[in-house]
């Protein structure tokens, strides 16, 4: 049996970095590629504040 995971939101940030990452796959210039690179870092980043964010508890009253 295999199970389908449906994601209730759309995770935007996510699709971002996969779509600038299949930018490798293309002829880009050397300069290109260091922004890909720089978009790529921002993304991870703001990916992990993202799950840091949503797995924080607030303390109880």
């Amino acid at each position: 049996m295999t199970a389908t995971i449906h994601q209730l939101r759309p995770d935007y940030t996510r699709r971002a970095f996969d779509l600038i990452d299949s930018l490798h796959e293309t002829g880009l210039s050397n300069s290109q590629r260091e922004i890909v690179e720089q978009a790529l870092c921002c993304l991870e980043k703001a990916i992990e504040v993202n799950s840091e964010q949503k797995t924080k508890v607030l303390p109880a009253d």
